[in-house]
């Protein structure tokens, strides 16, 4: 949490430090309000190994999105107010 405010004024700037730190807070809220009960759920309904198999999966899928180019037409500075 401590450098979640650093990484935020590097990449959008201080003027929308605010906005993005509210939007992240949020979405930090809605996953840790849903996250567990989605779990469990699934705990219950599927078998063990379907973790295991999808773990490793989803760790290339965080690396490929974080290998991505930045898109100049497109970017999180055009979502956030000014």
């Amino acid at each position: 949490m401590s450098l979640t405010t650093i990484f935020l004024v590097d990449f959008l700037g201080l003027e929308k430090l605010t906005n993005s730190f509210g939007l992240l807070s949020m979405v930090r809220g809605l996953a840790s309000m849903l996250g567990a009960p989605i779990a469990g759920e699934a705990r219950v309904t599927l078998t063990l190994g379907v973790f295991f198999f999808r773990a490793p999966v989803q760790v290339f899928q965080i690396t490929d999105l974080f290998s991505v180019e930045p898109n100049e037409e497109f970017s999180i500075r055009q979502i956030l107010p000014e």
